[in-house]
């Protein structure tokens, strides 16, 4: 797909001793240079993440919390995401991140488990020499930064953050004709 350069066709000439090694050499050439423009583009990958995804996975060595800020934009409301960490100090961030900034609902942070077992001929048992954890995992559900007035069998029982779902209703004494519940006196 591309004229050789220079210092191709001399590799060619002189690290290669056959005519079959240099054709496998340029059919790999070929194949790499085929896969690189057959690769969606940036403006393809970020169209497609402008569409909303419906669910968010990340599992990264690295730092998640600047990852999960980058990518939760692009997750639609009341979708779930999980992220997993071999430590549970970042995932501790994140969860604080979720919670404080209230872009999540059904928060947990759990442990993972996992058992090697060691096969012998005849013999099957756990490994003994194991480590007991896994990584961890944190999972929840994103949500709308709306805030609902919570009713219940037609009370007021207080605001809280909600997802779409449902009906808003405007706070209690802006005209809807809604009255926070009185007290009782004695």
């Amino acid at each position: 797909p591309v004229p050789l350069m220079e210092h191709t066709i001399q590799h060619l000439m002189d690290d290669f001793d056959s005519d079959e090694k240099r054709k496998d050499f340029l059919v790999k050439r070929a194949s790499r240079f085929i896969r690189k423009l057959c690769r969606p583009g940036r403006d393809e990958v970020m169209g497609h993440l402008r569409s909303l995804c419906d669910s968010l996975v990340i599992s990264t060595k690295f730092e998640p919390l600047p990852i999960l800020k980058g990518l939760l934009p692009f997750l639609a409301y009341s979708c779930p995401f999980v992220i997993f960490s071999e430590h549970i100090e970042p995932l501790a961030e994140c969860f604080d991140y979720l919670k404080m900034e209230k872009l999540a609902i059904q928060l947990q942070l759990t442990e993972t488990w996992n058992r090697e077992i060691k096969v012998a001929k005849n013999v099957t048992h756990p490994q003994m020499t194991m480590s007991a954890t896994g990584g961890y995992i944190l999972t929840g559900v994103k949500v709308n930064q709306v805030e609902v007035v919570v009713e219940k069998k037609g009370k007021y029982v207080g605001k809280g953050i909600g997802a779409i779902k449902g009906r808003k209703r405007k706070a209690p004494g802006a005209g809807d004709g809604g009255e926070k519940p009185k007290k009782k006196s004695n």
